[in-house]
């Protein structure tokens, strides 16, 4: 045995000489030891007997390029065992036309092609999520160029596929995202894995989007091969969360504003809850009441300035106003006497206004008009003003204690108060009263000029209500019935 047929005999690969028509004339012992089949089998047959139908064709063209003296290198295709399985072979033939010969050599490529098909396999199982992928989806390489988009990438940003080959990544990205860009670029290369990063893309039509995502390296023999990267658009979360911080900002202006206005208002301002208890107590509140914004907060503000003999008609006027309309209640216009700190008692008058957050009610004290507190009457001109202003006995008995009483009280700190007092009819039911005992001094011409012109009805004897008269300013009955 030479050394050429000893390499035939022993080689690990398929070695066979065949003829033009199709025929095997010679083989090695690794056909039968790869396929199954006895060399007499493998050389009575055809070699198109043992192909498989899909790969007959191919093999039929290579065979026509052997015939007209050229040669095949790795050509593949498959041969089918005695067990009906097919092997994958890989060959490399030439021609020799002075004897119509074939010298042919094929290696078994199973393993290696099974293993290829199911990578492509594979490949096909992710580019089918990749493209149907409701994110963005990207491969690029490491000069830049765009090597894979999704179906995703493609929608949101508008590019064609003939578009996509002739740009770079950075040829898409917005102009205030590109350093950025090309930082984390940097980083891809040296195999750093980038995550939770906001960028900034340009579409198709010159529109901003903004996503968020994450991009890693595949590297190879320690060199960056290209980038996936996966995004999600949030171009409209971004406009939500600046429209968000725009108007909380605004609301903080606006707080501001209210605040400033709050407390800088010449006039006390009281907001108080449903249960009456005070919520927000304006440093003008400070100044009239003398109670501490910190004093008073959340406490009850009939406790601090409704004058006790008050309370009970406090409480009635608070039941009315809880249940009357918001729009009713804000035209109407409420006269009270007040108490500061010190227990000085003096008359207001003010405006309500009602309003709800989060369902509980609440009622602004505002416009809150104080008269001149340094006009301090002793407790006996007190008493008159109170049998006046609530009286509980009839017309002749509030005649004689004024009569009593008039000497004793000082008469201008007296019609003072009165002028102050921001209920009219009280002044004028006073006024009548002194008029009627003969009171002729000059402070009362003060009363008069203090009420006006307006004629006002009273009840002149609660004990008879029938006893109803219409005042004017000359302190007469002018009706009566």
């Amino acid at each position: 045995m030479n050394i050429f047929e000893y390499f035939f005999q022993n080689s690990q690969d398929l070695c066979c000489i065949a003829n033009l028509e199709g025929y095997f004339e010679i083989i090695n012992p690794n056909f039968e030891k790869k396929l199954g089949y006895s060399q007499k089998e493998m050389l009575e047959n055809k070699f198109f007997n043992f192909i498989h139908p899909d790969d007959i064709g191919a093999t039929q063209k290579e065979l026509e390029k052997l015939k007209t003296g050229a040669a095949i290198i790795n050509f593949v295709n498959r041969f089918r065992k005695k067990d009906s399985t097919y092997l994958w072979f890989e060959w490399s033939a030439t021609p020799d036309y002075s004897n119509d010969k074939l010298y042919a050599i094929a290696r078994d490529i199973t393993e290696r092609k099974l293993s290829v098909l199911a990578l492509q396999e594979s490949e096909e199982k992710y580019r089918d999520l990749f493209d149907n992928a409701f994110d963005i989806i990207q491969f690029v390489d490491p000069q830049g160029k765009i090597l894979y988009v999704n179906n995703a990438w493609k929608k949101i940003l508008g590019y064609s596929d003939e578009e996509i080959k002739t740009k770079i990544i950075f040829d898409i990205i917005h102009p205030d995202y590109l350093q950025q860009c090309k930082d984390i670029f940097a980083r891809l290369l040296k195999g750093e894995e980038m995550d939770d990063f906001e960028m900034g893309f340009l579409t198709r039509g010159n529109q901003k989007i903004i996503v968020n995502g994450s991009s890693r390296p595949t590297m190879k023999d320690g060199k960056m091969i290209s980038t996936r990267g996966i995004f999600r658009e949030i171009t409209q979360k971004k406009l939500d969360e600046e429209n968000l911080k725009k108007y909380v900002q605004d609301l903080r202006n606006s707080e501001q504003k209210i605040k400033a206005i709050f407390d800088n208002a010449p006039d006390p301002v009281i907001v108080i809850d449903d249960n009456g208890s005070i919520n927000k107590w304006n440093p003008k509140s400070e100044i009239v009441f003398g109670w501490k914004s910190a004093e008073v907060l959340g406490k009850p503000l009939i406790d601090y300035i409704i004058p006790n003999r008050l309370h009970e008609s406090y409480k009635r006027e608070m039941e009315l106003i809880s249940t009357t309309n918001p729009i009713r209640l804000s035209n109407r216009h409420f006269e009270i006497e007040a108490k500061n700190q010190k227990g000085i008692e003096f008359p207001i008058s003010f405006s309500i206004s009602s309003y709800k957050i989060d369902e509980k009610k609440y009622f602004g004290v505002s416009k809150v008009k104080v008269e001149d507190m340094d006009v301090c009457i002793s407790d006996k001109e007190r008493t008159l003003v109170d049998f006046v202003y609530n009286p509980i006995v009839s017309f002749n008995n509030v005649a004689n204690v004024f009569k009593e009483n008039i000497k004793d009280i000082d008469l201008d700190k007296f019609i003072g108060y009165l002028n102050r007092f921001p209920v009219v009819s009280v002044r004028k039911r006073a006024g009548f009263f002194l008029e009627a005992i003969g009171c002729k001094d000059g402070a009362l011409e003060r009363l008069r000029k203090g009420i006006g012109r307006e004629d006002t009805y009273v009840v002149l004897d609660p004990t008879n209500k029938s006893r109803k008269g219409k005042i004017n300013k000359d302190w007469k009955i002018i009706v009566s019935r």
